[in-house]
């Protein structure tokens, strides 16, 4: 058995469960998680930004 395995942390698989997750969004649904969450932009914005109605 290797010596040097290391576990992985808790937010290594957080973080690879978020990644599966959005390679399953279409590519709207994901612009629209880049611009609410990276971009801090609200729900009318996003609209705007993307040309789509608001729901």
């Amino acid at each position: 058995m290797d010596r040097n395995y290391q576990a992985p942390v808790y937010s290594d698989l957080i973080h690879a469960a978020l990644i599966a997750a959005e390679n399953k969004l279409d590519t709207q649904e994901r612009q629209v998680l880049q611009l609410f969450y990276g971009h801090k932009l609200n729900e009318q914005q996003i609209a705007t930004q993307l040309d789509i109605t608001q729901s």
